[in-house]
């Protein structure tokens, strides 16, 4: 049913002259990854989908989204269409699926802390990328996601934040 409505959505003009809601996006490049994360002495495989606009040549700036607790909801979408549009790539991050929870508050962790590895590791897997400036990585937040940013910065999350303050851009 979502999905039906988010293509009658994309197909209806949005705009006075009749302009798809998508124009002036780029082609972009997509991509479905997976990257390992550290919790509770374990190891979990959470998934991202990198894009990519494919207008732009050399290091491009990039951002990643995180989700609130409905999980990975159309509004990333939306995010990620303006970010691709002024030329900076974007990795939204499921935290659920790789952890087998549904989305909803069931599925939040007993500490926000909890998950500030999954930020880490996304860190990571950008700035190994040869298409990625790692000295411009921004970090976006929704509800969950937005508390996760905040703690990304702060003091205290020091360790957290010694190793990333400098390097993330919320």
């Amino acid at each position: 049913m979502t999905i039906g409505l988010l293509l009658a959505a994309l197909a209806a003009p949005s705009s006075a002259e009749g302009q798809p809601p998508w124009d002036g996006i780029p082609p972009l490049t997509i991509y479905q990854l997976a990257y390992l994360v550290q919790r509770n002495a374990k190891q979990i495989t959470l998934g991202a989908r990198l894009q990519l606009p494919a207008d732009v040549h050399g290091k491009m700036p990039a951002v990643i989204m995180m989700h609130g607790t409905g999980g990975i909801r159309y509004s990333g979408v939306y995010y990620a269409a303006a970010l691709n549009a002024a030329s900076i790539a974007t990795l939204e991050v499921d935290q659920w699926g790789g952890r087998g929870l549904p989305a909803g508050a069931a599925s939040r962790p007993a500490h926000l802390t909890d998950n500030l590895g999954d930020i880490a590791g996304a860190y990571h897997l950008l700035i190994a990328r040869p298409d990625i400036d790692g000295s411009r990585i921004g970090l976006l937040g929704e509800s969950m996601g937005g508390i996760e940013t905040l703690l990304t910065m702060t003091h205290a999350n020091s360790d957290f934040a010694g190793r990333y303050s400098g390097r993330i851009c919320t």
